[in-house]
């Protein structure tokens, strides 16, 4: 599993945590790694779409994805922007790969207050789990220090995991650039977005749970992990535990706070 998912080492966690509630513990790791992995699909349009911006019109991921736009032309809208990884598939540079397509349905200039992204996979995958669902984002502006802000949802979100197992999730978030939107194209990678709202979902185990921001996270797309943030995590049995990401930066140490005792976890 590639360390951008950031997913909790959760094995580890089950057996070092004592009397907890495991189903409350799943969740957690679940849930980091439901949100990262519908991050990424807006990081990959985003990304493609900056290259199109930039001038390119064909290739993608070191040549190794291609972009088709269609209509291809400057003035009608909406236009449908695939992304097709193909089936060999493609690494990022957070070195994840990708395989099959994003279908992206744009109903405007991406840049343009209001403008809106739809986002359904198509047989994709990253790292070998399957993704469904579609993802939104409403460009919405810009807030009062003039960074720009999207509205983005995940609706009927389906991961299948590699053993056949499957999760669901469903997210509301608001999500701000905060770093690198004034480096022109191909300089995407130094992009710093922050992250905060609600969202919910179902375990490989069918418990239920819920989570919500106590502390936004920050993403960067030049780091595989997390690097600032915490989430507050809900089972259907109203147990909750907080997963704090620290604020040293990029690096893979997390902790847990649950019934007033911190464990120390390790992203994977």
């Amino acid at each position: 599993m590639k360390a951008i998912f950031g997913i909790f080492a959760v094995t580890l966690l089950l057996s070092s945590c004592g009397k907890r509630n495991d189903s409350l513990f799943v969740g957690a790791g679940e849930s980091a790694f439901s949100e990262a992995v519908f991050n990424d699909l807006a990081d990959q349009f985003q990304s493609a779409n900056a290259k199109i911006e930039g001038g390119s019109t064909v290739s993608f991921q070191g040549a190794c994805a291609s972009i088709t736009i269609t209509p291809f032309d400057s003035t009608t809208w909406p236009k449908t922007m695939v992304i097709d990884f193909g089936t060999t598939g493609c690494v990022d540079l957070r070195g994840n790969l990708h395989k099959g397509k994003l279908n992206c349905v744009i109903s405007a200039p991406w840049r343009l207050t209001g403008s809106t992204v739809v986002i359904t996979p198509e047989n994709y995958s990253v790292n070998g789990y399957g993704v469904e669902g579609t993802k939104t984002l409403i460009n919405k502006g810009r807030n009062a220090n003039g960074n720009r802000m999207d509205s983005v949802y995940v609706r009927n979100g389906l991961i299948t995991h590699p053993d056949g197992k499957t999760s669901t999730w469903e997210s509301d978030r608001l999500r701000t650039q905060i770093a690198g939107e004034a480096t022109a194209f191909p300089n995407y990678s130094d992009d710093v977005f922050s992250i905060s709202g609600v969202g919910s979902g179902e375990n490989t185990s069918g418990s239920a749970y819920s989570l919500s921001t106590t502390r936004d996270l920050v993403i960067a797309l030049n780091c595989r992990w997390v690097q600032d943030g915490a989430l507050m995590v809900k089972n259907a049995a109203g147990d909750s535990a907080v997963v704090d990401y620290g604020t040293t930066g990029c690096d893979q140490d997390a902790t847990v706070l649950y019934k007033g005792k911190t464990y120390k976890i390790t992203l994977k």
